[in-house]
């Protein structure tokens, strides 16, 4: 447990956690503002009983982000963290699949000529917008307007600004008390005195994607470590949404058996997508990766029917996912057995996110293993730093 407090000289010190349906991460970053939030120590561990109950598995989540907690802190604290930069001032929280869920909507209007857009225009409309058939259960987690247009274009600053079209679109999220309580109070014996800010993990992604989208219709895949969220965006807002319960571990185990891949082999995953792979042990998860895509193919083809049913999903697909997986994942995704499932019946056009993209928003302390829950749950919090709606 971390008690005391510290002073910090460069950066501010804040706890990052991310929660998802089967492992939980926690890490210790530093918002710098306008630069890139910095990742200086990050676990993840598998929460036990995963696929079991929901109430089962929800019960497991203090343990499991005590343990984490309590690594993280060790590691940050014999790298001298406390002396550096002070100890974590906040702890900010994300909730993936199942433990919460999300919706957007959208009204607009349109006046007989230009007029400047007053912050009350902008309210009555993300009103509007609520007040739209929802199947999220109370209470809500978080509700705020994502999105304004002015005339059909996205504003930043919208109040003051004139014209003749104006639309709002609010993002609105649910959590399931017992695991949202229980994240809570794990967290708070942790960092007693801090406060904690829960948020969904939707919210998260959709506000850096917002950030760097060009397209108005695209498809998401965010590959966690256990499970994978799948959105359909339209218009800028969330239209379907479904998990799979396949993410960079399990599919690892799936390729190179229950124990998986040692951290320093991951990369040969990488090597075998830019068929550059030749050691022996790249032969092991050919056979492996060749046994698994049928299965795999399945899961995923399954959810994008469901998806699909009522409108085909939108070709440009962006991906995020760990560096080592990813060239594999983007070849995956854009096999022939999805296009039946897209607009223009052909493939999917994948789009990694790779740390490329992400380079603006975080760094990460070498050594430090990439995640990419805690870089998007990172990303938000400097976001939010930097005056983001949240």
């Amino acid at each position: 447990m971390l008690s005391f407090f510290g002073r910090s000289t460069k950066g501010k010190p804040v706890v990052i956690a991310d929660v998802e349906g089967s492992s939980a991460a926690v890490a210790v970053a530093l918002l710098h503002g306008d630069k890139q939030v910095e990742i200086l120590v990050s676990e993840r561990q598998a929460i036990p009983n995963s696929g079991s109950d929901p109430s089962t598995v929800s019960a497991s989540i203090p343990t499991v982000l005590k343990e984490v907690s309590e690594r993280v802190l060790k590691k940050y604290t014999e790298q001298d963290g406390i002396k550096k930069y002070g100890a974590p001032k906040a702890v900010h929280a994300t909730l993936g699949s199942p433990w919460a869920h999300a919706r957007t909507a959208r009204a607009e209007t349109s006046f007989p000529e230009a007029r400047s857009i007053s912050k009350q225009a902008i309210q009555a409309l993300a009103q509007e917008a609520i007040k739209q058939p929802s199947d999220l259960q109370q209470p809500i987690l978080e509700t705020n307007v994502m999105r304004v247009h002015i005339n059909g274009y996205p504003t930043a600053k919208p109040v003051g600004k004139k014209g003749k079209e104006l639309a709002a679109t609010i993002f609105q999220s649910d959590a399931a008390q017992q695991p949202k309580q229980a994240i809570e109070s794990a967290l708070s014996a942790q960092f007693p005195g801090r406060a904690i800010d829960v948020r969904s993990g939707v919210r998260a992604l959709m506000s850096v994607i917002n950030e760097r989208a060009h397209e108005h219709n695209y498809f998401v895949l965010l590959v966690g470590s256990e499970s994978t969220e799948c959105i359909a965006i339209r218009k800028e807002a969330i239209a379907e949404h479904a998990t799979v319960p396949e993410g960079m571990n399990t599919i690892i185990r799936r390729i190179a058996g229950e124990k998986g891949l040692p951290e320093e082999k991951t990369t040969l995953l990488r090597m075998l997508a830019s068929d550059t792979c030749s050691a022996e042990e790249c032969e092991v998860l050919k056979q492996g990766l060749a046994k698994a895509e049928p299965d795999l193919t399945k899961l995923f083809g399954d959810v994008f029917g469901k998806l699909a049913a009522l409108r085909r999903l939108p070709n440009t697909c962006i991906l995020f996912a760990h560096a080592d997986l990813s060239p594999w994942l983007e070849h995956f995704f854009n096999r022939l057995d999805f296009s039946q499932f897209t607009v223009t019946t052909q493939p999917f056009v994948v789009q990694p996110v790779t740390q490329e993209h992400m380079q603006s928003f975080v760094s990460w302390q070498a050594g430090v293993r990439q995640d990419t829950g805690i870089g998007i749950a990172a990303a938000f919090a400097s976001l939010g730093m930097k005056g983001d709606d949240s």
